[in-house]
């Protein structure tokens, strides 16, 4: 299974959640093995990093404030658009990380 998801990862490197001005941000997690807790933990930061990235491009003019209505978009955006495999991958990997409370 590990070999599928690698296989799956490698095809489908990169996710891109496109913006409103049309600008897109990539997310490359080929090099994650996603089913496990520290991988999990990984993607997680690089979602919340093009998030950050993402939105920071596309706040209103005169503002420095990220908004977290788009920060939740954003972030639920890669993570649907993840391939199936990998989402599966991801789903394991985040079930094996400590409870965060």
């Amino acid at each position: 299974m590990k070999t599928l998801i690698a296989a799956v990862a490698a095809a489908a490197a990169l996710v891109a959640v496109p913006a409103a001005a049309q600008e897109s941000t990539r997310l490359t997690f080929a090099d994650l093995d996603l089913a496990t807790a520290a991988g999990a933990a990984e993607l997680d930061a690089r979602i919340e990093n093009a998030a950050r990235a993402l939105c920071r491009n596309n706040r209103p003019t005169g503002t420095r404030l990220v908004s977290e209505d788009c920060m939740k978009e954003a972030r639920a955006a890669y993570r649907e658009r993840l391939p199936e495999p990998a989402r599966r991958a991801y789903a394991q990997g985040q079930a094996q990380q400590p409870n965060q409370g």
